[in-house]
């Protein structure tokens, strides 16, 4: 997950998955996924939250499925 402002992007399931996006300013409780309202910032959160995670042998992401 990643907080930008108000937003707040989520990937689920896989590194690949399609990131969630919530409004946190009108949609505390993450009930409604806006990203389709806004891609160009689903878009950028995706883009930031594939570049922020780096491979390691000590720790092997156990991504479930949602």
């Amino acid at each position: 997950a990643l907080y930008h402002g108000r937003w707040k992007g989520i990937r689920k399931g896989s590194p690949s998955a399609t990131v969630q996006l919530y409004d946190q300013q009108t949609d505390p409780a993450e009930k409604v996924d806006v990203a389709s309202s806004h891609p160009d910032l689903a878009e950028k959160i995706g883009q930031y939250l594939a570049s922020a995670r780096t491979e390691s042998s000590d720790w092997k992401p156990d991504w479930k499925t949602p």
